[in-house]
């Protein structure tokens, strides 16, 4: 199609939008068909990668490969290929069994990268701010990205001197009181996964590089419903945190506490801990927790 008729195209779609939305097409016995207004232009494999994608979503313990031929009616060879692609481009993942497939972090993180971030820090911001008012400190706001835990939103705190980071700012994930909460409250092969493809970097004298520790650690971060980190990444500096929980319960993002070790002291940990879990369990409900 050459540039004058696309746009003839496009002007009749503006026509077309504004005559009948949205676009229903009526057969002789009157039974209503509602059409794609763009149905000519799909790519089909475009179209079946997503129906794989869509199909994968409505099961999050994951699907194996004859379960997606059976769902979506495709023939072995397009839903290889499509898995083939999306395995590779790291948009999938295979289970430890090597035979189940569920979608991965990478594609939660770029839904968050167009749209979640932006309503997460939306939704939480007023909850953020009362956290920082009962506190004094800055709050912030992380996700999982990879293998890292990306701060997305902050709410300073009140303090002359305060603790203040970029968006974007990465947290390890042994060694902060956002990493470990990711680490603790994520599901145990999502734990494993993540567990195995980090080292245990030394950073100050309390981080943990002793895996059988980090793990009892992370026992109790679950127990508790609050994570800790006194001076694991910065001597000095100590951190609370609690995790957010979306539909199904599903781990999705973390909010922390960051001050000095003179302002957040170890003997305050509790008191914090359990408001920071409180508030982000509103959060939570926010995001669908509970609900189904």
């Amino acid at each position: 199609m050459n540039i004058n008729l696309l746009s003839l195209e496009v002007k009749k779609w503006i026509y077309l939008e504004k005559i009948h939305p949205p676009c229903l097409h009526a057969k002789r016995n009157m039974d209503i068909k509602i059409r794609p207004l763009h149905e000519r232009y799909h790519i089909p494999n475009v179209k079946k990668t997503l129906t794989v994608l869509e199909m994968l979503a409505k099961h999050p313990r994951g699907m194996t490969f004859a379960q997606l031929m059976d769902a979506t009616g495709y023939t072995k060879t397009t839903v290889f290929r499509v898995l083939c692609t999306l395995l590779d481009l790291g948009y999938l993942q295979k289970k430890s069994d090597d035979r189940t497939i569920s979608i991965s972090r990478k594609l939660v993180a770029l839904a968050y990268a167009s749209l979640s971030e932006k309503n997460l820090s939306e939704i939480s911001l007023d909850v953020m701010r009362e956290i920082r008012d009962y506190t004094g400190e800055t709050v912030m706001l992380g996700v999982l990205l990879e293998s890292e835990c990306i701060m997305i939103d902050q709410v300073e705190g009140t303090h002359f001197f305060i603790f203040s980071g970029k968006l974007g700012m990465k947290s390890p994930l042994h060694a902060s009181a956002p990493g470990k909460a990711i680490l603790a409250f994520v599901g145990d092969e999502e734990r494993e996964k993540l567990l195995s493809s980090i080292t245990l970097n030394k950073i100050t004298a309390n981080t943990f590089t002793d895996r059988a520790k980090l793990a009892d650690e992370l026992k109790r971060i679950r127990a508790r419903g609050y994570s800790t980190d006194e001076g694991e990444v910065i001597s000095g500096v100590n951190c609370v945190g609690a995790p957010i929980f979306g539909t199904n319960g599903k781990f999705i993002a973390v909010v922390w506490v960051t001050a000095t070790s003179e302002r957040i002291r170890p003997e305050k940990f509790a008191e914090i801990g359990a408001f920071i879990k409180e508030k982000a369990a509103i959060i939570s409900g926010r995001m669908g927790h509970g609900l189904i």
